[in-house]
């Protein structure tokens, strides 16, 4: 019987790990590994076929619990996970981690790779108890395997707070309880690094972001239910000081999300390596702190010292505050991806010096008889603070401006 061989191009690493199995003799040649499989072929030829035949392999001749057969099996997760059959990888890697732990120990540091895609499995099947459990189960690894002036520490508690910021984010903003672990963990690194590090070092910059986004989410959220996070209370008074706690945090929101920014501000004013444009923007950065919260003349300060230190050629200074800016401006990773929606409306509007919108006239919404679509987009309007138009030096007012808007 002969096969026709339809060209499927696996990732690099899947293919790696296929090839060491092959030179080891761990499994036999089913394709070209390098850049085709057989598509109508039978079964066993597959990759994911031959890794499970070897697997029952190994079984049988090493038991249940050999060093090989993680490998074998970790390598079959990757193919599942190529594929996106999760559930199929999952299931493997869970199995890896356990023959990991059985032979080189609880405290093994190459679990970590097993976990992080583990992770990734569980996220896409929006499995996010379990996601959450196996990612606190990293960073309890990460403790006990750096120590405390150890740069690696500080790569991972970076990498585990953003992990949770993107949760909340991938969440549809559900749970503070991600926001205040990433909150934890970014303060974390920040005393970590005084104690033991340079304290201008620009690998503060990423965390003391993260650090205002954070702040500003807390801010700004409401939490509508629990998404992941196994959070019971026993008691009223458990759910009280739960509240007053998130409460607290609101509260020194503005206070430490000022704090980061001036602090950016400083780190690169000590690191001449680095060019202008990187305090200038985060001068403009601190002006729309302020304007997030009803700061207008604060914000004022720090929008023109940010126009002054780009004025070297008066046309790159207004350049920076040629249009209106809708507030908050965050970065795109922070917002979540959604198909494009139908409905929208086009709105016209002027904005005040104080960065408010002012006249807000709907031109056009589809459905053409959205009523309720233009309320929305006025509503939203009125609650938005804007970065205002700066010309010569001076805030002034915008007009006329045109903006289409769409909703979920």
């Amino acid at each position: 019987m002969t096969h026709r061989v339809v060209e499927q191009k696996l990732p690099a690493a899947i293919l790696a790990n296929i090839r060491l199995l092959l030179a080891a003799g761990l499994i036999t040649a089913c394709a070209s590994l390098s850049a085709a499989v057989p598509s109508e072929a039978e079964p066993e030829n597959t990759p994911a076929k031959q890794l499970e035949l070897r697997i029952n392999l190994l079984e049988s001749n090493q038991g249940a619990y050999s060093l090989q057969l993680g490998e074998a099996l970790t390598t079959l997760a990757d193919y599942h996970a190529s594929q996106h059959e999760f559930e199929q990888a999952s299931k493997h890697y869970n199995r890896a981690l356990h023959i990991e732990r059985i032979n080189q120990g609880i405290y093994s540091a190459q679990q970590k790779p097993i976990l992080e895609k583990l992770v990734s499995s569980l996220q896409a099947q929006n499995k996010w108890p379990s996601a959450i459990k196996k990612q606190q189960y990293a960073h309890w690894l990460s403790n006990r395997q750096h120590p405390q002036d150890s740069l690696e520490l500080l790569t991972d508690l970076h990498d585990l707070a953003n992990w949770h910021i993107a949760a909340y984010v991938e969440t549809d903003k559900r749970n503070h309880q991600h926001l205040i672990e990433a909150h934890k963990l970014y303060r974390q690194y920040i005393e970590l690094n005084d104690s033991h590090h340079n304290n201008n070092h620009l690998r503060l910059i990423p965390i003391l972001k993260g650090f205002m986004n954070t702040n500003y989410f807390l801010a700004s959220s409401v939490e509508k239910q629990e998404s992941g996070f196994n959070i019971k209370f026993s008691s009223q008074e458990q759910l009280v000081e739960r509240q007053e706690k998130i409460a607290q945090y609101k509260m020194n929101s503005f206070r430490k999300g000022k704090l980061a920014l001036e602090r950016m501000i400083k780190i690169y004013s000590h690191n001449s390596e680095d060019d202008a444009s990187s305090e200038i923007k985060t001068l403009i950065a601190l002006g729309d702190w302020y304007q997030l919260y009803g700061k207008s003349q604060s914000a004022k300060v720090a929008y023109l010292k940010a126009y002054q230190k780009a004025a070297t050629e008066p046309s790159n200074a207004d350049a920076l505050f040629a249009i209106p800016v809708a507030l908050p401006v965050l970065d795109k990773g922070l917002y979540k991806n959604s198909a494009q929606h139908h409905s929208y409306s086009i709105a016209r509007f002027d904005v005040a010096s104080n960065g408010s919108a002012k006249n807000i006239e709907i031109l056009e919404t589809m459905p053409a008889k959205g009523k309720r679509l233009g309320s929305k987009t006025k509503r939203f309007l009125r609650s938005t603070r804007f970065r205002p138009v700066m010309k010569a030096g001076r805030v002034v007012a915008a007009k006329n401006v045109t903006q289409r808007y769409s909703f979920p």
